[in-house]
């Protein structure tokens, strides 16, 4: 199994969806030491990260505008 980094979770913005005892959040963290960032993961229900994606201020700004075009339609 490979070793996952070391997180913390700074704030849960929102829950997506609760499945099965996992849960998709929308949260910042921090990975590693670094600067907390967004991100969007499945998280286990023994507070293990799934899979996930993680966003920069810049990135999150990019979303954003790609998401509202998106919903417009």
């Amino acid at each position: 199994m490979a070793k996952v980094p070391s997180f913390r979770i700074v704030k849960v913005l929102a829950c997506l969806k609760d499945h099965e005892g996992m849960k998709k959040l929308v949260t910042l963290t921090e990975w590693s030491g670094r600067k907390a960032k967004m991100d969007i993961r499945w998280w286990l229900a023994d507070g293990r990260p799934g899979k996930g994606v993680t966003f920069d201020d810049e990135e999150a700004a990019a979303l954003l505008a790609v998401l509202k075009k998106a919903l417009k339609n």
